[in-house]
This record gives structure tokens, C-alpha cells and sequence, in this order.
């Protein structure tokens, strides 16, 4: 008789679902990341948005998904950013995809010992981590004016970061 164990791969891919579309990070660890991508259309839909998700993920062979957690108090995403999110982790889950969800406290605490709680923060962090980030780099935003898209990947790119730091990988 042998004993067989489920190991989890330790390939992820973190999408971050916005109002404009999606972001991907794939990540090996916690700073190698192998792609990102901003899918920024303009007249997707979200059957389209979806479709693309799931041509995302299956492309990448065995892998983790991190999605956001967006049962947090502090989140103020919307309908149908949380609609997709929810579409895109029942797909994964029946497809038997292993799928983490991480919050924004969550993700805050793992960027708590460089002293970075902001999303602005989190991605000066990253950058000077992560290889391949610094051309997304972004200036802080001055309001009233619109978000950068790019903020997008680095939120990515840190749902990736909480799951190694968290998973002990």
C-alpha cells in the first residue's frame, strides 16, 4: 500500500479584478516574478472578462490562484468587481484549481515590517524587490485626479507576496 500526498504547486497566479478589468502576477516566489499583465479592455463584457481569466489561468499548468478577500469591512469594491471575483474562484474550485483568498489587512501585514500600508507603499516595496516591476512604476496620486492603471499589477503582485509569505513558501 503506498501513501499518496496532494502537494500544492508553488506557482501562482494572483489576479486583482478592477473596475477597468484585471491584473495578473505569476510568481515562482515571493520575488520571481514570471509575467504580469494590466487586460484593460473597453468594451469586454464580463462573459469576455471571464473568458479571458480562465485562458489566464489554465495557460500556466498547475498553479495556486489568489484572488482578494472582499468580505474585509474596509473594502469598497464594487458589484460587479466582486461578481467576477466570486465567478472566476467557483470556476477555479470546480476544476479542483487550489484557490487562497488574502484580504487587504491581510496583505498589510506582510508589508508591515517595511513600514508600508498604503498601495503606494506596498509598491515602492515591490519595485525594489521584484525584477521586472520598475517599468509599471507609477507617481503617487494627486487628487481629484484619475488612479493609474498600472496600480492594478502591483495589488497583483502583492496578493502574490502575502501567499508565499503566509504559506511559509
Amino acid at each position: 500500500m503506498t501513501n499518496v500526498t496532494h502537494v500544492e504547486p508553488t506557482r501562482t497566479i494572483s489576479i486583482y479584478v478592477c473596475s477597468r478589468g484585471f491584473s495578473y502576477a505569476v510568481m515562482d516566489n515571493a520575488v520571481t516574478l514570471i509575467e504580469t499583465n494590466l487586460i484593460s479592455p473597453k468594451k469586454f463584457g464580463e462573459t469576455k472578462l471571464l473568458k479571458k481569466m480562465k485562458q489566464v489561468i489554465t495557460s500556466f499548468g498547475d498553479v495556486t490562484l489568489i484572488l482578494e478577500d472582499h468580505s474585509s469591512k474596509h473594502n469598497r469594491k464594487g458589484k460587479r468587481s466582486k461578481n467576477l471575483s466570486k465567478k472566476i474562484y467557483r470556476w477555479s474550485k470546480k476544476r479542483g484549481i487550489p484557490v487562497k483568498t488574502y484580504s487587504r489587512d491581510d496583505v498589510r501585514e506582510v508589508f508591515s515590517p517595511w513600514m508600508a500600508y498604503t498601495k503606494y507603499d506596498i509598491a515602492q516595496v515591490l519595485v525594489s524587490n521584484i525584477e521586472g516591476l520598475k517599468p509599471f512604476f507609477y507617481e503617487p496620486i494627486k487628487y481629484p485626479e484619475r488612479d493609474h492603471n498600472y496600480e492594478a499589477i502591483f495589488t497583483a503582485c502583492s496578493l502574490g507576496v502575502t501567499f508565499y509569505f503566509k504559506s511559509g513558501n
